[in-house]
């Protein structure tokens, strides 16, 4: 049997500003009212770095492995640090957004990478949103926070004419495969591993 199956998505780009105005709408009417949504392009803030790292740590926790026997990988700033680093001298610009609480606690997290050598694909990477917290649209407000944050940035190499955004879902993952229909992602691919 299979480990894991996934399912891959493309999204055309630009997503048109309108679209993402409804959307925007629809999350708000659902999401906690206390929540501020950041974001940014490039490296993480100084001041985003714990929560960032314990978001990632808590993600990497939340990941279905299928049959797969897999220790949850820890991260903290300086691998956070690196990563962005290296992304960066490989020609990868990251677009970033994060939810947080009154308290500054992050709730939920999403992010692109767009390289400077494919001018035609932005890579989704991960939306995670805390177990707990789920169900209030957190995960589409960031997904349309970061989207918009991708088309609104002056850098050329964020804008120039990529025509998709692709992204892979664990197939057991029905919110996260839900929320990317809403967005306007249609499934290309099943991939078994």
């Amino acid at each position: 049997g299979c480990a894991t199956v996934e399912h891959r998505s493309l999204l055309d780009l630009p997503v048109p500003a309108r679209q993402l105005d409804e959307l925007a709408a629809t999350a708000e009417e659902h999401a906690a009212q206390d929540d501020t949504v950041v974001s940014w392009v490039g490296g993480c803030p100084e001041e985003h770095l714990v929560e960032w790292a314990r978001m990632q740590t808590r993600m990497n926790e939340d990941v279905p492995t299928g049959e797969l026997t897999l220790t949850p990988r820890q991260v903290d700033t300086e691998r956070i640090r690196d990563s962005d680093r290296r992304m960066a001298e490989q020609g990868w610009s990251k677009v970033r957004s994060m939810a947080l609480g009154p308290d500054g606690a992050g709730r939920g997290y999403t992010e692109l990478f767009v390289s400077e050598h494919d001018p035609d694909v932005v890579v989704q990477d991960d939306t995670w949103v805390a177990r707990d917290l789920r169900g209030h649209r957190r995960g589409l407000r960031l997904k349309v926070g970061n989207l918009r944050r991708r088309q609104d940035h002056g850098g050329g190499a964020l804008r120039g004419p990529r025509r998709r955004v692709q992204t892979y879902c664990e197939q057991d993952n029905v919110a996260l495969r839900r929320i990317n229909a809403a967005v306007g992602f249609r499934e290309v691919d099943t991939l078994r591993g």
